[in-house]
């Protein structure tokens, strides 16, 4: 399963560096006024259909088959930008992601991505806190695994009912 550490590592990672702060944790302070940073959100997950089932691993001594479970989901996925230069944050990254998304190979492939939306709002100091986001959608894999116990042999009886010519 990608985790949201997990994926959040793999997207900061295709953009330039800015302040990312985790959103809606109470205990973590914004960053001061007038700086650059950022928040990534994951919005929703859908999954596209029903898991596939694939062996990967058989061990003879204890007669267990390792099976995995992978189906493919949607994760949607709001970046916001803030401070003074959040207009500017949210062009550069917004084509960062998208040509890594594209070209690089991951755990997330693009999908779609929306329009930059201005959301910027006047605080309660008569100060503006300017405020550019966008989404993204991203096909990603997510697995999980099981074991069995495989069946080795299998012992038939033929039961003749009197059949014979």
């Amino acid at each position: 399963m990608a985790t949201r550490t997990e994926l959040s590592a793999y997207l900061r990672a295709l953009m330039p560096e800015i302040q990312w702060v985790q959103p809606y944790l109470d205990n973590e302070p914004l960053p001061p006024p007038n700086t650059n940073w950022a928040t990534l959100n994951i919005m929703n997950i859908s999954d596209r259909g029903w898991s596939q089932a694939r062996q990967t691993e058989y061990d003879p001594e204890t007669g267990l088959i390792t099976k995995a479970y992978d189906v493919q989901r949607i994760y949607a996925v709001q970046f916001d930008f803030y401070g003074p230069d959040a207009l500017n944050n949210a062009t550069v990254f917004k084509q960062n992601l998208q040509v890594g998304l594209a070209t690089q190979t991951g755990i997330a492939d693009l999908k779609s991505m929306s329009e930059i939306r201005n959301l910027t709002f006047l605080m309660e100091n008569k100060a503006y806190m300017h405020r550019y986001n966008f989404d993204t959608e991203m096909f990603v894999v997510d697995t999980i695994t099981k074991t069995t116990p495989a069946i080795e042999t299998a012992e038939i009886t033929i039961v003749n009912r009197g059949n014979n010519i």
